[in-house]
C-alpha cells in the first residue's frame, strides 16, 4: 500500500497513454510523490518515483520477487508495453519519505492490521522492545506517517493528516492514537546500514538540546506504552519477589504465562 497523497491521474490506462506528454505534464506541476502501476492480470505491480517533476527510480514486484530499476527510460519501457493500471500522485513531505522507504529498506513485515490489534502486546514485542532499528509506517486513506526507531526507541516521527503534517512528540502522540483506534495498517522496514551510520554521525553532532528533544519522544512514547501494559498487569519497570528490577526475560515470561493460562 502507498500514500494515498493528491491524485492527479486516477486508474488511467496505459493504453492510452502518451508517455512524453504525461511527462511533461508531470514536470510542469512539479510532481513530488509517485506513479503506481499494476498489470491488468495483476501479476506485476509496482510503483516509481517522482522528485520534483522527474522520474526517479522504479520497483517492480513479480513472480515474489522485487526489481528496482532506473530512471524515466525504465518507467518508458513498462508504460509503452501497455496491459497496465497507472495512478500518477503527488505527495506531502511525510509521504514522499515513505515512498523512499518502501524504494529503499527491507521489509520486515507488512499490512498489519490495527482493527482488531492487541494493542499492548503490540508495543511489547514490536516496539518497546524491537532489536532491529527499524522505520514504523502507518498508512490509511486519511493518514501517513514513519516513525523511526533507533535500538527499539523511537528517535524520530512525521505525521500526516488532509489538513496538517505533525513532526515529534505530536507525531508520535497522533501515530500512537491512530494505532489504538484501529485506524490504519502498518508496514515494518529495517534501516539500511547507511540510514544507520548516519544516525549516529547524527548523534554525534546534534548537541546536547536537539538530543534532549529526541530523549523526550522516546520517554514520551514508552511512558504510553507502558501505561498500556500496566492494562495488562504487565510492567517493564515492575519489582520482582526480591526487590529487584523486572528483566526483559521476566516480562516476556509474563507474557508467555498468561498466554499459556488463556
Amino acid at each position: 500500500m502507498l500514500p494515498e497523497g493528491e491524485y492527479l491521474y486516477k486508474d488511467l490506462s496505459s493504453d492510452f497513454v502518451d508517455f512524453d506528454k504525461l511527462m511533461n505534464e508531470i514536470r510542469e506541476e512539479r510532481v513530488s510523490g509517485y506513479i503506481g502501476f499494476e498489470s491488468n492480470e495483476g501479476e506485476e505491480t509496482g510503483f516509481a518515483e517522482l522528485n520534483d517533476g522527474g522520474a526517479g527510480r522504479v520497483k517492480i514486484y513479480r513472480d515474489g520477487e522485487e526489481i528496482v530499476e532506473e530512471g524515466k527510460d525504465a518507467l518508458g519501457k513498462i508504460i509503452k508495453e501497455g496491459g497496465y493500471t497507472m495512478q500518477v500522485v503527488d505527495c506531502d513531505e511525510s509521504e514522499q519519505e515513505i515512498v523512499k522507504i518502501k524504494l529503499e529498506n527491507e521489509e520486515i513485515k507488512k499490512d498489519i492490521s490495527t482493527e482488531d490489534l492487541d494493542v499492548p502486546n503490540f508495543l511489547s514485542t514490536n516496539i518497546t522492545d524491537q532489536e532491529n532499528d527499524c522505520h514504523l509506517v502507518l498508512l490509511s486513506d486519511d493518514y501517513s506517517g514513519v516513525v523511526t526507531m533507533v535500538n527499539g526507541i523511537p528517535e524520530q516521527a512525521k505525521v500526516s493528516t488532509p489538513k496538517e503534517i505533525f513532526v515529534g512528540n505530536a507525531a508520535l502522540k497522533k501515530a500512537l492514537e491512530y494505532i489504538e483506534e484501529g485506524e490504519v495498517s502498518l508496514d515494518i522496514y529495517r534501516m539500511t546500514d547507511m540510514e544507520i551510520e548516519e544516525k549516529e554521525d547524527t548523534d554525534e553532532a546534534i548537541g546536547e538540546r536537539m538530543k534532549g528533544e529526541l530523549e523526550g519522544i522516546s520517554e514520551e512514547f514508552e511512558k504510553k506504552a507502558d501505561e498500556l501494559l500496566d492494562d495488562m498487569g504487565l510492567d517493564f519497570m515492575a519489582e520482582d519477589s526480591d526487590g529487584e528490577e523486572a528483566t526483559e526475560e521476566d516480562v516476556f515470561e509474563e507474557v508467555e504465562k498468561q498466554k499459556s493460562e488463556e
